[in-house]
């Protein structure tokens, strides 16, 4: 092969490879997402179904991707230390695990998310405001905060999944909202029931 081609492919690699790095130097570090919907049910039913992981499987926009996906729970049954792991040969799934590490009834949950192979730090949160005093609504706010300091490759990670785990987010927060939503419609009409089946107080008849 000529020399003077071989030296332009050379060339063309290490400029890319400064590209690469430069570019990489240059993306924030630290990213962040945030979605938000409307439910409309008291805040504390819609608190209880985001506060114990294994609820998540009636509305995770990433449940059913893998049916043969491993899906280990540990820890309380809600709350603080509550944890899911899971492990899956579908890249869209992958390995990783994580565990609410704050949760202040009916105000917020922090969870730690961690996957397989990446090193850096990411954290989820849920906020939760009542609308309307009253009236039933509640405001949700589901978030993602990655810190990639230091680490170039993380950084190039987060800026390609970022439009998929908008649209997930996004898909996620639908599919709770019509889930909660159900499900107090079904205790209220329950509830109902019960209080027409109350048996009645006979009057006495002077």
């Amino acid at each position: 092969m000529d020399m003077s081609i071989l030296k332009k492919f050379g060339i063309v690699l290490l400029v890319s490879m400064l590209l690469f790095i430069i570019v990489g130097i240059l993306l924030p570090a630290r990213r962040h997402l945030s979605r938000s919907i409307i439910v409309n049910t008291p805040i504390d039913a819609i608190f209880k179904e985001v506060n114990s992981l294994k609820n998540w499987e009636s509305w995770s926009p990433w449940q059913g991707i893998d049916p043969e996906a491993t899906v280990v729970y540990e820890g309380p049954e809600a709350g603080v230390g509550c944890s899911m792991s899971w492990d899956s040969e579908n890249p869209q799934v992958g390995k990783g695990i994580q565990k609410i590490i704050v949760s202040e009834p009916n105000q917020h949950i922090v969870m730690n998310l961690a996957f397989a192979g990446w090193d850096g730090t990411v954290t989820t949160g849920w906020q939760f405001e009542e609308q309307d005093k009253g009236a039933n609504k509640t405001q949700v706010t589901w978030t993602y905060n990655s810190d990639n300091k230091g680490k170039l490759l993380r950084k190039y990670m987060d800026l390609m999944i970022y439009p998929k785990l908008s649209k997930d987010y996004e898909q996620g927060l639908k599919n709770l909202k019509v889930h909660v939503e159900s499900l107090y419609t079904q205790r209220q009409d329950l509830q109902e029931e019960t209080e027409d089946m109350a048996p009645q107080e006979i009057q006495k008849i002077p």
